[in-house]
């Protein structure tokens, strides 16, 4: 098998920052334990990759889910070692009190979000049919 070149990372690691741990507590996990989960990911998992894979988040400045948002669309690796601290922060307890400490509060329309993500969206043969619009005007 070939090197990571790439990282398609969702949720979890972020440009400078990585998921927040309580927006799914609603779904019956502690804060604590999604902190210590992260932990895992970042410390067992992420920092094992190759310094130059590309890191593709899915969310960028502006997005409630990050708590130290970048205006930067991808990372790597080598970089997030440096300049996220979450890398940075080996020791448990000290990583647990920063990732858990100062969170946003979870956006009203989260809990519809986790719903959708639960059981998927509408099929869209079962939406009203639509009317394109053309892309130039007439």
């Amino acid at each position: 098998a070939g090197a990571v070149t790439r990282a398609f990372t969702g949720d979890t690691l972020f440009v400078g920052s990585v998921g927040p741990p309580d927006l799914v507590a609603s779904l019956g996990a502690t804060t604590e334990a999604l902190a210590a989960a992260m932990y895992d990911t970042v410390h067992g998992k992420l920092k094992r990759l190759p310094d130059g894979c590309v890191v593709h988040p899915c969310h960028g400045a502006g997005s409630p889910c990050c708590s130290l948002p970048s205006d930067k669309l991808a990372s790597t690796i080598g970089e997030e070692k440096v300049n996220n601290q979450a890398f940075t922060l080996v020791d448990k307890p000290a990583f647990l009190a920063f990732l858990t400490q100062g969170q946003p509060s979870v956006p009203p329309y989260f809990q519809t979000c986790l719903s959708l993500n639960k059981t998927g969206p509408p099929l869209l043969s079962a939406s009203p049919a639509c009317q394109l619009l053309p892309l130039l005007p007439a």
